[in-house]
């Protein structure tokens, strides 16, 4: 993917004809997975109706955590081709995420990447047919937040996200037993 994504944008810069190219683009036109920010630590915006569902998906922490606006998280996002990429995700409001993004290298590559798996456009899981719910949402650089070094990145508890690992076993649950509950009675069963 990065491969094609550099060759294609090397062949659009090399001025084949006599038409005034400007330099360099990226996003909000597209994400170049060697763009990176001039230094320290890269940022991502992420807003829409299916924001925390998005990220619920995309993410390895616990997003339902994050409920008031300002609280953030360490977190970890799997891209199967390249790795994994460390990250902070603070709430800024119920539709609007942070994402805070350590390695200048890295940032780039997730930009892409989330771009990617919000459109549609990336492959991640042997089923080619299952896609992220929800429409796309929009992804803006920004200004970082504090990066958190320690903590926990990966929520043991979440049923599934975008490459997770297979080898993944959890205690099974107690057998189910349905207890019937005591029969309530109305004022208007007694009048009938």
């Amino acid at each position: 993917m990065n491969m094609v994504n550099d060759a294609v944008r090397k062949l659009a810069d090399s001025k084949p004809s006599s038409d005034e190219i400007p330099t360099h683009h990226g996003y909000p036109h597209y994400f170049y997975a060697s763009d990176k920010p001039a230094e320290g630590y890269g940022a991502f915006q992420l807003t829409g109706e299916g924001v925390r569902t998005f990220l619920n998906y995309t993410l390895t922490n616990d997003i339902e955590a994050l409920d008031p606006p300002g609280q953030s998280q360490p977190t970890r996002m799997h891209t199967p081709p390249c790795g994994d990429i460390d990250a902070t995700l603070t709430c800024v409001s119920p539709k609007v995420f942070k994402l805070t993004i350590p390695p200048a290298e890295k940032v780039g590559l997730a930009g892409t990447w989330l771009n990617g798996i919000s459109t549609g456009f990336v492959y991640y899981d042997e089923d080619l047919a299952i896609r992220i719910p929800g429409p796309p949402i929009s992804i803006l650089p920004t200004e970082p937040e504090e990066y958190i070094e320690e903590g926990e990145r990966v929520c043991d508890d979440k049923p599934w996200y975008v490459a997770m690992p297979k080898d993944i076993s959890k205690p099974a649950l107690p057998e189910f037993v349905w207890e019937e509950p005591p029969k309530r009675r109305t004022q208007t069963h007694r009048t009938s």
